[in-house]
């Protein structure tokens, strides 16, 4: 274990394949080209963040764990989640963005989940210009996902649970569930697909569920 990790401008690929624990609320800090976490990442310590930044891609097959700090992975390309793959902050917000160097127009990024990755938060936040593909996600509030120039799409054709949170607001541009739709349990949704495709939404909530406002998106 370590109290806490920084590495700025690294140039190259960022590998964890052993488990890392860090006990300080200083946290992680990392910036580098590309990294892959094939184990456990952990902080124990309140309120450390952990926050990974890539020029290119972040793979996670195993475990980021936070119970009281923010988790943030920031790709200037794709984020990618094994089957295995788990993303936990108990008591705080995961945010996870692709493209995060905005070069969009359709090719700049995707956040993918295999079928069989988990990410669970009190605020859950991804954005992509690709595609975003849901395994299965849950938060304590609100769930916000945003494809500026894809579709968001269920990583598997099975009738398992995709989402789960108190609100639901879904932003894309070629559909939201269009082959396969997107399976939910929440009380308020709120949908807009701005391009081809449609909106297809199935949710299993059924005595308490609205369309209606959430993360300032009205209706479907």
């Amino acid at each position: 274990g370590a109290d806490s990790m920084v590495q700025r401008a690294g140039s190259g690929e960022t590998r964890f394949d052993d488990s890392v624990g860090i006990g300080s609320s200083a946290g992680v800090d990392l910036t580098t080209r590309s990294v892959t976490i094939n184990d456990r990442f952990v902080i124990s310590a309140p309120e450390g963040p952990i926050r990974i930044a890539a020029a290119d891609d972040i793979i996670v097959n195993g475990e980021v764990s936070n119970f009281f700090g923010a988790i943030q992975l920031s790709a200037g390309d794709d984020v990618l989640f094994g089957s295995n793959a788990r993303i936990a902050a108990s008591h705080a917000a995961v945010t996870i963005r692709a493209d995060a160097d905005g070069s969009s127009g359709g090719t700049g990024g995707a956040v993918l989940m295999s079928n069989g990755a988990i990410i669970s938060a009190s605020i859950l936040d991804v954005r992509a210009d690709e595609n975003i593909q849901v395994s299965f996600v849950s938060a304590v509030s609100l769930v916000r996902m945003t494809s500026n120039n894809g579709a968001i799409v269920a990583a598997s054709e099975t009738d398992a649970v995709n989402i789960e949170a108190f609100e639901l607001a879904l932003r894309s541009s070629t559909g939201i569930g269009t082959s396969n739709p997107i399976r939910t349990t929440v009380n308020t949704i709120a949908a807009r697909n701005t391009g081809s495709g449609g909106v297809r939404i199935e949710n299993s909530n059924r005595f308490f569920f609205g369309i209606g406002v959430a993360d300032g998106l009205s209706g479907i």
